[in-house]
């Protein structure tokens, strides 16, 4: 497999596929797989993909997921990728991660769909059209994603009635992110999560940011000390952070029950048989205060509606 992995680190496609022509090995198909698409051969990819996919998913079903509908979408295979989503879900389960993720699929899909719609140049007056009269979230969102690639200050107003509409809390934030990238100075007013907060986005420090944010990181990867289970932790941190925002949910790298509650969660996402009482007691955790930290970080993220399609 190194020897592989070699070949696709110096472009040597052409070699990778004849050493693995006809291979039913899943590790080794997922490097053709990657060769394929490297060489623009989408289709060619996909097609191998389709054909070995049980297979695939039951070696690696994460990549197996990432692989398929990245080709879907690089191919535009919408109404395919749907028919997906049904064929992974009536597969067994697997593990809480994978289950989050499939559940995810549909927002997912349509988001990618909407932006490729939303590729062309469009007229100010669109634009804006679309930011107050549409009744689509994703079309929001997509119009969104194309002022923040165009970097387009004059829709600063508008963005602003994007945040302070009754739209999905999901787009709101959004927008209120685009403002704070485009330092608005002009104050909104968003409702969130039951509360009101009025705030310059210019003079609003943006998730995932600072010293403080990355002094966390570091004191939670201490605790998970396994990366893949510190990978789990940190995703579901960044979800509890941009589900709360702009509320502040975390606090310094000293607070050590939300590190120990992500930490139980991280294992129960990846179903994992490791004993966490031991790790908690070498960093003085109190399991018990850690598993209600748990289920608080649980109930914020339970919480959060999904963005429907």
């Amino acid at each position: 497999m190194d020897s592989l992995k070699s070949l696709l680190d110096r472009k040597e496609y052409d070699l990778l596929l004849d050493l693995t022509k006809q291979s039913s090995d899943p590790e080794e198909i997922f490097y053709r797989i990657t060769a394929l698409t490297a060489q623009n051969k989408g289709k060619e990819a996909l097609a191998e993909l389709i054909l070995n996919r049980p297979t695939l998913y039951k070696h690696n079903p994460g990549l197996c997921l990432k692989a398929n509908f990245e080709l879907r979408f690089i191919l535009k295979q919408w109404d395919d990728a749907y028919k997906d989503i049904k064929f992974f879900e009536d597969q067994p389960y697997v593990s809480q991660e994978i289950e989050e993720q499939l559940r995810a699929l549909p927002e997912v899909v349509r988001s990618n769909e909407r932006a490729s719609e939303f590729v062309r140049t469009y007229e100010p007056e669109d634009v804006i059209k679309a930011l107050i009269e549409s009744k689509d979230d994703y079309e929001v969102l997509a119009m969104l994603n194309y002022i923040k690639v165009k970097d387009c200050a004059i829709y600063k107003p508008y963005i602003g009635k994007v945040v302070e509409s009754n739209r999905h809390p999901y787009v709101k934030t959004f927008a209120l992110l685009l403002l704070i990238a485009l330092g608005s100075s002009e104050k909104v007013k968003l409702e969130k999560n039951g509360k009101t907060f009025e705030l310059v986005p210019s003079d609003t420090i943006p998730p995932y940011s600072g010293e403080e944010y990355n002094s966390v990181c570091r004191s939670l990867r201490d605790l998970c000390k396994d990366p893949s289970v510190y990978n789990v932790a940190k995703e579901i941190m960044d979800n509890c952070i941009i589900d709360m925002f702009p509320e502040k949910v975390y606090l310094d790298k000293n607070d050590k029950n939300t590190f120990g509650g992500l930490y139980l969660l991280a294992l129960k996402y990846l179903q994992s048989e490791e004993d966490p009482s031991a790790r908690l007691n070498e960093e003085k955790i109190n399991l018990e205060d850690a598993k209600k930290r748990e289920e608080e970080i649980s109930s914020v993220l339970e919480s959060s509606t999904p963005l429907k399609y």
